[in-house]
This record gives structure tokens, C-alpha cells and sequence, in this order.
């Protein structure tokens, strides 16, 4: 049982990894969006896309809609 609960860790981390960005990435992301005149502060919202910027700063595929990051 160790042996399957093993492997399942190292594809979540792998699943992780491929898919969602680093704190690093994530910051830089969101230093970027407060210093962005599209962003509203208030709801963490971009005007441009009306995406919530918390959550997609997370996902690493996902990209900013007037090309800051």
C-alpha cells in the first residue's frame, strides 16, 4: 500500500507542477496586476477579462490579457 500511495503523491506533484505556477511565478504575477491601471483592487478583478487575478495567477498556462505576463 505504500508503494500506491507513493506514486499517486509523485503524480499530483508532477500533475502540479506541469499545470499550476511556482510562489515565485504567483507574486510576480500579482506585483504586476497591482501595478496594472486595469486592475481593480477592490475584487482583485482585471477589466480586461473580468478574471479574478488571485486565482488566475495561479494557473501557469494561463496568460494576461494585454500581454504583461
Amino acid at each position: 500500500m505504500g508503494a500506491i500511495l507513493e506514486g499517486l503523491k509523485n503524480r499530483g506533484k508532477e500533475f502540479a507542477s506541469k499545470n499550476f505556477s511556482s510562489e515565485d511565478e504567483i507574486k510576480s504575477r500579482l506585483a504586476i496586476c497591482n501595478e496594472c491601471p486595469a486592475f481593480i483592487k477592490a475584487t482583485s478583478t482585471c477589466k480586461k477579462c473580468g478574471c479574478f487575478m488571485i486565482l488566475k495567477v495561479k494557473i501557469k498556462r494561463v496568460t494576461c490579457p494585454i500581454g504583461k505576463w
